[in-house]
């Protein structure tokens, strides 16, 4: 697959670039989730069994999956529609009350009798993880349901510039539904950025980004074949066989591989104070979705990447990039 970038003048500087995003609009489609916070102090143990007591303090609730990338877009500026589903629970409409909250429409967010909204609950005794627990059905929706949900946004991809496929195994998504969006985008010539799970890797052929981490390559490799030394020519092969025109690895604190028919780069990550790397994927996704679909070079799609993915982990839980910090240290880096 392939596309035109966005017709807009070609950045000179990072503060055009970012000015840039303003114009993208983007149509998120994936699973969404809750981001829940039990926050407090452990100040014994449990005379019950050989566990910690938490009195809780504070219980926070945040937009997660492909919402929070939908929520990262929208700070970086560009107009963002999200397109999901979630149950007929309790936590629907606190999911709804959420996006209201950060500005987002609910209009394309459906409702479905035979699952819950996914929700992650994390337990927390300051920055330290204690336990999460997860509340989710992840078998796929019926065929009905989900050419249903086709058919309401099918209209959408004569007004955006991008589509970004938010993939968490959650049962949204399946292939015929991912054919579906590959083949009306390909009509309205926009590109398909995808951040893949397990169930449906090889479904994401000829796709125009593909950003797997390295735990979901080795499986899309296949763990018996794979090999710390052989990334480079695994993701050759992997992109080649695939017909993607651009693959980008996450390596964590490692920093990003970039792969493409013309370039194939290893870019470090700065070393700073990591609290929770919780949602630093969906940070790296819609950077490197915003600065592809305006033509960005893979050095800049991949250290913009690496920036923001840095930055959001010096903070605790799921939380948005915010653009201002990232264009501070864009320009310190003397990234343009």
């Amino acid at each position: 697959m392939s596309f035109s970038p966005v017709r807009l003048p070609t950045p000179e500087s990072v503060q055009e670039l970012f000015d840039t995003f303003n114009k993208i609009k983007v149509l998120v489609i994936g699973d969404s989730m809750i981001d829940t916070y039990l926050n407090g102090s452990v100040d014994r143990m449990s005379p019950e069994a050989p566990v910690p007591v938490l009195n809780v303090q504070e219980e926070t609730h945040r937009l997660g999956g492909a919402a929070n990338v939908a929520l990262n877009l929208q700070s970086l500026g560009a107009r963002v529609t999200l397109a999901s589903v979630v149950g007929t629970d309790h936590n629907a409409a606190l999911f709804t009350n959420l996006l209201a909250q950060s500005g987002l429409s609910s209009e394309h967010i459906f409702q479905l009798n035979d699952r819950p909204t996914t929700q992650k609950k994390r337990v927390m005794s300051g920055p330290k993880h204690l336990l999460r627990m997860d509340y989710e059905e992840d078998h796929l929706i019926s065929q009905e349901d989900s050419d249903h949900f086709f058919l309401s946004i099918q209209s959408l991809f004569s007004e955006i510039d991008l589509v970004i496929i938010e993939d968490y195994d959650k049962g949204l998504l399946n292939q015929r539904l991912i054919d579906q969006i590959k083949t009306a985008a390909k009509q309205n010539n926009i590109p398909v950025c995808v951040d893949p799970k397990f169930r449906n890797f090889k479904n994401y052929q000829g796709v125009d980004f593909l950003k797997p981490n390295l735990i979901e390559f080795k499986a899309a490799i296949g763990k018996d074949r794979f090999h710390e030394s052989q990334v480079d020519s695994l993701m050759k092969e992997l992109r080649e066989d695939m017909n993607i025109s651009n693959l980008m690895l996450t390596l964590g604190s490692r920093g990003i591989v970039y792969d493409s028919k013309n370039h194939h780069q290893h870019f470090p990550v700065q070393e700073r104070g990591v609290a929770d790397v919780s949602g630093a994927g969906d940070t790296v996704m819609a950077i490197a979705s915003l600065t592809l679909v305006i033509g960005s070079s893979p050095k800049i799609i991949a250290e913009l990447s690496n920036l923001g993915g840095g930055i959001v982990c010096e903070s605790p839980g799921v939380v948005p990039i915010s653009k201002s910090r990232l264009l501070e240290e864009a320009v310190k880096a003397l990234l343009l």
